[in-house]
Parts: C-alpha cells; structure tokens; sequence
C-alpha cells in the first residue's frame, strides 16, 4: 500500500493542507482564506484571529483535500504542520485559547522602542532578530500591561505551527526555527535564553519543551480525527517555520546553497554551518529546519500581496474575461506584462518590497512608494498602458530579490551563480526569468513549487523513517527541477534599470542619466 505525507500549514492569507505521495509523483493540495479581527482596545495596529475558527477551516481543508486525494485516511504515514512565523497563541492551564495572533499584529510597536532600546543587542546576539513590535517581547508585553486577567491565566505561549500539533495531539512543545521568531531563544546554545527571558519581565513557564524539526511529537488524538478525516494514532512529527521549510523544499540542501520562497513576501535564505549575524542587524539569523544547520535571511518583504491588490483593484476585466475562458486572471495579467518592454516605459513599483533592513522594517528606505513613472508621455504611445503597471511590478519583485542576495554577500563575502526559488510566484516562467535575468544568475524551481509543504513533508517523512535523512528525502521528493539562465542581452538591459530602482528605494545616490531609465529596447529583449 501506498503511503502518503499529510501538511497542514497556516498562512497568512489562507489555511493550506497538501497530501503528497513518498516518491513525490503524486500530489493534492486544498486552501481557504480566513481572515482576522482589530480589537478595540488595540487601537489600528492589532490584529487577531478567533484560534477555534481558525482550527475549524484548517480541518475542513483536511478533510477536503483527503476526500479530493481518493485516498484511504489509513495510507496517511505521518502528519506536519507548519505555518506563518512571529505570530502567537496563549493557552490557559485547561489548554483553552485566550489569546491568538499572527505576525501583522503591531500592538506593541510603542513598547517595542524601550525594548530596543534596553535588550536590542543583547536580543540579536542571542536570538539573531531584532526585537521590533511584530515580536513577542513587545507584545506579550503589551498584553501584560492591557489585558492583565487574561495573561495572568496564561499558561503556554505556542507559535502558531506549534499551536496546529498541540490541537492535533494535545502536546504542548516548541521548535527551534519558529522559537527564534520569538526573539527569546537562544540559536547558540538551542534552548529558551532564560535569563533573558526574565530581563524583558516575562515568566518563564510560558516556553515550553523544545524539540527539533523531524521529531515524532504524539499521535492524531480521537476529537482531531471527528475534525479532519485523519486517523487517530497518526503520527504528528513537529516540522518548522514556512519559510524555512520552504528552503528546504525548494532543493536547496545544503550549507552555502541560497533560496527565494516567493510568496506573500519573499524571504530569502542562505544555508550555513554555524550561526552567522550581521554587525548592522539587518538581517535575521536562527536554526534550519536541517540538524547542524542555521539560517541568515533578508528578507525583499511583501511581493505577492501586491500582485493580488492590482488584481483586485485595477483588473476587473481580466477578471471577467478569465472567467468566461475558464483561465485564471493572472495568467492574463502576465500576458499583458509579457507585451510591455523591459523597464516598463520608465515604470517604477515602489510597493514595499526592498532590501531588508531589521531594525526597521519598513516598506521602502526612501520613505514612499507607489508607481513612479520617469517618463509618463512614453506609457501614451502603448496600446495598453496597464501591462506597463504589471511588469513593474514583477520586476520590482525581481530586483528586490537581487538587492537581498547581494546584501547577504556582502555580509558574508560569497557569492552564488544559482538560486533556488519556490511559492506561489514561482509558477510564473514569465517571472522566474525575469529573476533569473535581472540577478545574472541561474534560477532552480522544483517541479512542484509548494516548497513550504514539500519541507514540511520532508519531516514527516524523516520523523516516521520513511527516509532514513533529510537529503535523502529531499531527493525523493524533490525529482526534478525547471532551470531558468540569465540571457545576456536582458541582463544587460537590466543593470542601469536596477541601479535606478536602488536610487528610487533610497540605497544609492546617483541616478542613471534618463535615456537609460527610458530608452526602448531592442525586441528581442521586449519579448521577454
């Protein structure tokens, strides 16, 4: 009999669960959005979600996707769960949920300056992040402060793929990738940095036992097979964040390798050997989901998020014309983008993504964003000045991709003819040679791009010895790549556009003379 990998992940946007056969030829996957409350007493910048609903959407998505699979539930060899980093959930004593929020929740941005300013070293050099208000610190802090009944009740704090295993099997436990998004935990030593822990003023109880990605943490308990279809006794294996799953999945392995997920947002991570943190702290570091591994990211920010608003705001009848031929409206947008020439008539999209600086987080450098247009009677002579706005932003997407890479080599003195990407953006051949062209460097994609499951699946499989390593399961799972090379011509198209996207996001000083931000190319390259 067959055996099948089962992935609940929580995203940002939507709950996912994705089924997966051993040798990865088989695949299924089913999602739901979900959505999320502001409280009143949090002002604009809180956000939270009720944990019982969510856990009801998740569940149904798994019943779905077993049910779409044709499978029998008995096949299912091991569940995972993985999910959205810096988000949290508080557990009473009972194990009830008194508190659940993801990782947009700013509550404690006001908070998070004293913080920064007492523990901010001392918090990167244990936990490799530095501690701004999307964080717990800052935000337990806050509940604390606002909400004392409640947290006096508090008795567990999970991250939110900790929170899935817990409503699977009743266990409370953590693991190091998500644990260091909490910016209490030590990447050194891999254990909760307790002294720290009792500087911010936070009690210790709330962290609970660690163990590492690709353990067997419990067994689908009987009230989680009425919820999902999922057997009880299946073994629940804890697995890590999304985003360094989704390294993991995307085939890149091992220590010097580098990967894109590109997705909502678009972290970008290297693989190294030991923990490695940038003297600026522009960049987070913390565990890999692969024993004997770490992380250091920079991250391009939010990407794919931009791509739906255009959609939803500016692509109406895309939208309709999709419908009537059955096609997605993206497929329709990038037909749109593929018209419009490199550089995109002297388009810019400032729409968040950048490079990565930690200690601010903010949308672009420069303080601005939007659509910049360098020339705008240049978009009057194309027949449709939309396809301009899209390729703009595909490429910003592009170049943010780029600024990151290079800014983790500067930090570490490497640098890399390949990149591995995967999401949802990663579908795009379109985009993905793009990327491949405006970085000059060779561009992976898996052939299935849900990289983030495809991790998640690797430690299930790892935990229950369906593969006897992480390599070798990557190896099964991962069975063939499409490869995307830098073609000169657009390369060379590509390099003053970037430099005057870096100006525009505020990280050079000099712009290109403006022929070069306009000049039409030559159409071998608008083809692209």
């Amino acid at each position: 009999m067959k055996r099948y990998l089962l992935v609940m992940d929580a995203g940002t946007g939507s709950a996912r669960c994705f089924i997966v056969d051993a040798d990865g030829s088989q695949c299924w996957t089913e999602k739901k959005e979900w959505s999320y409350f502001r409280p009143e007493d949090a002002a604009v910048k809180g956000l939270e979600f009720v944990a019982q609903s969510h856990w009801k959407i998740l569940a149904k998505v798994a019943r779905d996707v077993i049910k779409r699979s044709g499978i029998e539930p008995s096949q299912i060899a091991a569940v995972s769960a993985t999910s959205l980093r810096e988000g949290n959930v508080l557990l009473d004593e009972a194990g009830t949920e008194l508190f659940a929020a993801p990782q947009h929740d700013r509550r404690g941005d006001e908070l998070a300056t004293g913080i920064e300013a007492r523990f901010g070293e001392r918090i990167y050099r244990s936990s490799g992040h530095w501690p701004t208000g999307i964080f717990a610190p800052a935000r337990l802090t806050w509940l604390k402060q606002h909400r004392p009944e409640m947290f006096a009740k508090a008795e567990t704090l999970l991250m939110i793929n900790d929170w899935i295993a817990y409503r699977l099997t009743g266990v409370r436990c953590s693991e190091p990738t998500n644990a260091a998004e909490t910016c209490l935990f030590d990447i050194h030593a891999q254990k909760w940095d307790d002294p720290l822990i009792e500087a911010v003023g936070l009690p210790r109880h709330l962290f609970s036992s660690v163990l590492r990605a690709g353990t067997v943490v419990g067994a689908v308990h009987s009230n989680a097979e009425k919820d999902t279809l999922i057997p009880a006794g299946t073994p629940v294996v804890i697995a890590g964040a999304d985003t360094h799953c989704g390294t993991l999945g995307s085939g890149a392995i091992h220590a010097g390798d580098i990967a894109a997920i590109a997705g909502t947002s678009t972290p970008v991570q290297l693989i190294t050997s030991h923990p490695l943190l940038d003297e600026k702290a522009r960049t987070w570091s913390g565990p890999h989901v692969v024993p004997g591994q770490w992380v250091i990211e920079s991250n391009a920010g939010i990407t794919g998020s931009w791509l739906r608003w255009f959609r939803d705001t500016f692509c109406h009848e895309e939208a309709a014309a999709a419908r009537r031929q059955k096609r997605s409206v993206f497929d329709l947008m990038v037909e749109l983008a593929s018209r419009a020439p490199a550089g995109s008539m002297g388009v810019f999209a400032l729409l968040g993504a950048a490079e990565m600086n930690a200690r601010r987080l903010q949308s672009t450098t420069a303080g601005f964003g939007g659509f910049v247009m360098s020339s705008p009677r240049a978009l009057l002579t194309m027949p449709d000045s939309k396809g301009c706005l899209i390729r703009a932003i595909f490429e910003t997407f592009a170049y943010s991709n780029r600024a990151n890479i290079e800014q983790l080599g500067a930090i570490t003195q490497k640098q890399w003819d390949r990149v591995y990407l995967c999401g949802g953006m990663a579908v795009c051949s379109f985009w993905a040679q793009m990327a491949a062209d405006v970085m000059n460097r060779e561009v992976v994609v898996p052939h299935i791009v849900e990289g983030t499951s495809i991790g998640a699946a690797i430690c299930a499989g790892v935990g229950v010895g369906i593969y006897p390593d992480f390599a070798t399961a990557a190896a099964r799972l991962i069975r063939s790549s499409r490869v995307f090379k830098p073609c000169s011509e657009a390369v060379a198209r590509y390099e003053p556009l970037y430099k005057n996207w870096k100006y525009l996001t505020g990280e050079v000083r000099t712009l290109q003379p403006k022929d070069e931000m306009t000049q039409a190319p030559e159409p071998a390259a608008a083809s692209r």
